[in-house]
């Protein structure tokens, strides 16, 4: 078993990344296929949560990305669900973020890392911060899927392209593994968003 590593990702907020990125976990884990959270978020919501408290004392993913000693599995935290595992975040991931820029090959380092622990999972599934930085760098560079949440709201689709010009610098312009999934979506009251996407687009994911 090797996981198929999914990013969620969107620069902006509020469109529900971490809602989905908990809820596609959890039914995947109690279905039982393992998943693995990866919260790349520094507000740690994901953690939070999946009921993950993080002390000071404990290790993050900040300890991981500070210097790239610190393995990944040292890193993993039971939840309450059986079978979903989480790499915790805080705020003190945040602080970590410049030093990166820095790096040399700083956009393989999730990848690298998660390349350890992915065989114990079917799933892996990270939850990116809500910006075009370094951390969404590295998770898209880890993904073998990316999913974008859009609302369904004017200029929704206009503020998708830097996200996926990103994928394309990131992956190369034939990379084609990433759906959209239409957020806040009320059936039966299509948006103009909605109504000027071509419907046959295979790019769109609707629930």
């Amino acid at each position: 078993m090797s996981a198929t590593i999914v990013a969620i990702a969107t620069h902006k907020g509020g469109v529900g990344k971490t809602v989905i990125t908990m809820a596609l976990s959890a039914a995947f884990a109690r279905a039982g296929q393992p998943a693995l959270v990866v919260d790349m978020d520094p507000q740690g919501h994901a953690s939070i949560g999946l009921g993950v408290e993080v002390l000071d004392d404990e290790l993050t993913l900040r300890d991981f990305f500070l210097d790239g000693s610190t393995p990944i599995d040292k890193l993993i935290r039971e939840t309450h669900v059986k079978g979903l595992h989480v790499l915790p975040s805080n705020i003190r991931l945040a602080p970590v973020v410049q030093s990166l820029y820095m790096r040399p090959r700083r956009e393989e380092m999730l990848r690298r890392g998660l390349a350890s622990v992915r065989q114990h999972y079917s799933y892996v599934f990270i939850d990116c911060p809500p910006a075009l930085g370094v951390l969404t760098e590295t998770s898209l560079s880890a993904a073998d899927l990316v999913i974008v949440p859009c609302q369904m709201e004017a200029r929704a689709v206009d503020g998708l392209v830097d996200l996926l010009e990103m994928v394309s610098l990131i992956r190369g312009p034939s990379f084609d593994a990433w759906r959209i999934l239409l957020t806040a979506w009320i059936r039966g009251r299509p948006s103009r968003t909605m109504r000027s996407w071509p419907s046959s687009s295979p790019e769109l994911i609707g629930f």
